[in-house]
């Protein structure tokens, strides 16, 4: 059957819901561009992967001041997902409003609890939904009513790059643009799970002193523990037998680190009698590189 091309005026009927509610935030509520693009990201991922595919359309029919709060709301969520510590337990009710809404249980433990899994989700929205879906909102915002930019060329979001989330590329396009590589139904083309970046999904694992370890070891053991979720594994050697040894172990799906850190910054396991601690391994996004293989 013969695919039929879709334009961006087809993505913005498709995210209108979306669309106004980020005009609220921008124009009405006068947020933060950058903050509110990654509270809008918060709240898309929220409804593709935490069952809530009424959430946008819940966030408007509440008064405009609510709207405000849930703002809020996400931006302390924000803080959380970037933090090295957990959240304190009396925090447990910082998202009542978000909650409220949303009809069900949500706190900012929830979220740090799942905070390597959302921070690789909020660098894939930015670019593949948020920069085309509210650019033209973020041109009119940035410009201040006067849009100057021409089409098809790069725009500065102040705040970005981001420490955390990194860039996002925002082109200015006319609506009867054909978007690239799209030639599927609507419906689908936004609830794909997008594949995480090889950096997200990487851990630094540091070996015991002077204890001799292979890299079938490792898969072994991780593969045992988390159901088949090694993808590879780089062992580095030391440079003499008093230092540690170190390998970086990419995981299969960025879901796994939370899972094997939890609320921790270190996790320590066993192999074969001797120690291994891992870790997130941690790249600058101003400098971030593949890893070499």
């Amino acid at each position: 059957m013969e695919s039929t091309s879709i334009t961006l005026k087809d993505v913005h009927s498709f995210h209108s819901f979306d669309q106004e509610l980020f005009i609220r935030l921008v124009l009405i509520l006068h947020h933060d561009p950058g903050v509110s693009l990654l509270a809008m990201d918060i709240w898309l991922w929220l409804r593709n992967h935490a069952s809530c595919l009424n959430l946008i359309v819940k966030f408007l029919d509440v008064p405009i001041m609510e709207i405000n709060l849930l703002a809020k709301e996400a931006v302390m969520c924000l803080k959380w997902v970037q933090s090295k510590v957990p959240p304190k337990s009396n925090l447990a009710r910082g998202m009542a409003i978000t909650a409220m809404v949303m009809d069900r249980a949500i706190s900012f433990q929830y979220f740090y609890k799942i905070r390597f899994t959302m921070t690789s989700g909020i660098k894939n929205y930015l670019n593949d939904v948020c920069s085309i879906v509210f650019a033209d909102i973020l041109v009119w915002v940035l410009s201040k009513g006067y849009p100057k930019v021409p089409m098809n060329f790069p725009i500065h979001v102040p705040g970005f790059p981001h420490q955390t989330f990194g860039t996002i590329t925002l082109i200015l396009k006319s609506l009867d643009y054909i978007i690239p590589n799209k030639n599927e139904p609507l419906e689908n083309i936004w609830s794909l799970k997008p594949k995480s970046q090889f950096d997200d999904r990487t851990m630094l694992l540091t070996l015991s002193r002077s204890e001799h370890m292979i890299k079938k070891e490792v898969v072994e053991l991780f593969n045992s523990k988390y159901r088949d979720c090694v993808e590879d594994v780089h062992m580095l050697p030391p440079t003499s037998s008093k230092h540690l040894l170190y390998s970086q172990m990419v995981v299969r799906d960025v879901s796994t680190i939370d899972q094997i850190l939890s609320t921790k910054p270190i996790a320590k396991f066993k192999i074969n009698g001797k120690d291994v601690w891992a870790r997130r391994l941690w790249i600058p996004i101003y400098t971030q590189k593949k890893v070499k293989k």
